[in-house]
C-alpha cells in the first residue's frame, strides 16, 4: 500500500492541487481597487455602483454650474441696463437679489448634507 502511494504520488499531488485551483477560481471573484475609496477592494457590482453614483454627482453638479452662471448672466445683465439706461429696473434688481438668496439657501442646504453624512 505504502509503495502505491509512493508510485502515484504525483498523481495525487496534481489532483490537489487542480481541486485547490478550481475552489479559487470559483470562489474568489476579481476584484479591483475603489473609485471612492482606494484602499478598499471591490468587485464588478460595486464598482458599476460606485460608477453610477460618480455620474450622479457629476450631473448634480453640472446642474449646479448651469444655475450659477445663468444668475451670473442675469445679474451681468441687470449691470448693463444700468449702464446703458442710467436707470434701475425695480422688478429685475429684485429678481436678481432672489436669484442670488435662492443660490445661497441651496449652497446652505448642500453644506449642511454633507455634515450631517459625515455624522
Amino acid at each position: 500500500m505504502l509503495e502505491t502511494l509512493k508510485d502515484k504520488a504525483p498523481m495525487f499531488l496534481t489532483v490537489q492541487l487542480c481541486i485547490c485551483v478550481l475552489f479559487y477560481a470559483y470562489g474568489c471573484e476579481p476584484q479591483t481597487t475603489s473609485l471612492i475609496n482606494p484602499s478598499q477592494k471591490v468587485n464588478r457590482a460595486e464598482l458599476k455602483t460606485e460608477i453610477e453614483l460618480l455620474l450622479m454627482q457629476s450631473e448634480n453638479r453640472i446642474a449646479d454650474l448651469d444655475r450659477q452662471q445663468k444668475l451670473r448672466e442675469a445679474i451681468f445683465e441687470q449691470g448693463l441696463l444700468v449702464a446703458q439706461t442710467g436707470t434701475i429696473n425695480p422688478l429685475g434688481v429684485m429678481t436678481s437679489l432672489l436669484a442670488v438668496l435662492g443660490v445661497g439657501v441651496s449652497i446652505d442646504d448642500v453644506r449642511l448634507r454633507k455634515k450631517i453624512k459625515a455624522k
